[in-house]
């Protein structure tokens, strides 16, 4: 069986499922990727049913996990952050997932009282280190800017689906949390169809469950 698969540049690869005679997944690889292009999500389950649906067709799993990268890719973080920060202290319209996102990220900030802040990318640009000499903000400047950075400014309203950055010059970055977020939303895809066993890989960031096969899984950090 194939499968497609996508990454944000577009390309499109194709994911040869292996199966057994009942149409379980027992592996499968990409074709079509190299180290400098390859998809943004791999996954790899090993099978291990636990409920009555055991004998569900794979194909129904990896389309709802096909379908969740192309949502992130067309409205994905990094678009409905230059779409929030252009219209800084304007509300913006963006999918719920955002939303889930964004207050999860505020939450995370009141539990380190503002040491995680997605609203320190309003202090981006004041530094350039490939510059020769490195670019050094002014003092002035980076006052300035640092009051923008205040994640209490960052207005969530879950009934209408908006973000609204209170002050003009406010920006977001999801980078350290987006992808996390995916791969978690990934893991319950794999739980809902049963399988207790895999490893999700999102670009450096990584979830795992159960063994591989009858060993642990084996995550080495560099």
């Amino acid at each position: 069986e194939s499968i497609m698969g996508v990454n944000r540049l577009e390309k499109s690869y194709t994911y040869t499922l292996t199966t057994d005679a009942d149409g379980r997944p027992t592996g499968g690889e990409w074709t079509g990727s190299s180290v400098d292009n390859h998809p943004d999500f791999a996954w790899v389950p090993t099978y291990n049913p636990t409920g009555e649906d055991s004998g569900e067709n794979p194909k129904v799993l990896y389309g709802e996990i096909l379908e969740l990268i192309a949502t992130d890719h067309a409205h994905g973080p990094r678009d409905m952050e230059l779409k929030v920060n252009a219209a800084a202290g304007e509300p913006v319209s963006v999918p719920r997932e955002i939303i889930d996102i964004v207050e999860e990220a505020n939450a995370i900030s009141r539990l380190t009282s503002g040491k995680f802040d997605i609203a320190f990318a309003g202090l981006g640009g004041l530094w350039n280190f490939k510059q020769k000499p490195p670019k050094l903000p002014e003092p002035e400047e980076l006052t300035r800017r640092l009051t923008l950075v205040d994640y209490e400014n960052i207005l969530v309203n879950k009934e209408k689906n908006t973000i609204l950055l209170k002050h003009p010059g406010m920006r977001i970055s999801l980078g350290a949390i987006a992808k996390g977020y995916g791969v978690d939303r990934a893991g319950q895809i794999m739980r809902k169809h049963q399988i207790d066993d895999f490893i999700i890989y999102g670009g450096g960031d990584i979830l795992f469950r159960g063994k591989k096969g009858d060993k642990p899984w084996s995550v080495g950090v560099q």
